[in-house]
């Protein structure tokens, strides 16, 4: 993700180009609309890191600042989170962030429609695979007694 892929509104609204994903087979991207706090959040660490262009998230080696994050620094940094938080870091992912999301929206009353187009699953059974079929099974019997 790059400071060039982000469109910062006036409003606070924030929306980034998603330049690539498995789901986007023409490789046009697609421009997502970011919550308030996840543009806050943005614009605060753009104005604390000084940053202008480039890439927002930037690995560090030894004292240097690199241009870019490798992505298996994200991994380890969830990992090293979740020690710190007492958690299992086995099971911890770069793409745990994703699932929780979709857990998220699951809980908070999402159709499986629009966990697909929040997330970017383009299949039933991704969804079914990372929310879990016993959760979805739940919040259905629940919803049926409202």
């Amino acid at each position: 993700m790059r400071v060039e892929d982000l469109a910062l509104c006036g409003d606070e609204r924030t929306f980034i180009l998603l330049r690539q994903s498995k789901t986007d087979q023409t490789r046009e991207g697609v421009l997502l609309a970011l919550d308030i706090e996840t543009s806050l959040a943005i614009r605060n660490w753009i104005s604390l890191a000084g940053i202008s262009d480039g890439f927002l998230l930037r690995g560090i080696a030894g004292n240097r600042l690199n241009p870019a994050m490798d992505p298996g620094q994200i991994s380890r940094v969830f990992k090293l989170l979740a020690v710190k938080a007492k958690l299992d870091p086995k099971q911890i992912s770069g793409h745990s962030t994703r699932i929780g999301a979709a857990q998220d929206l699951l809980d908070g009353g999402a159709s499986i429609g629009q966990i697909m187009a929040k997330v970017g699953w383009s299949k039933v059974d991704t969804v079914m695979r990372y929310v879990g079929v016993g959760q979805l099974s739940a919040l259905q019997s629940k919803s049926n007694y409202r």
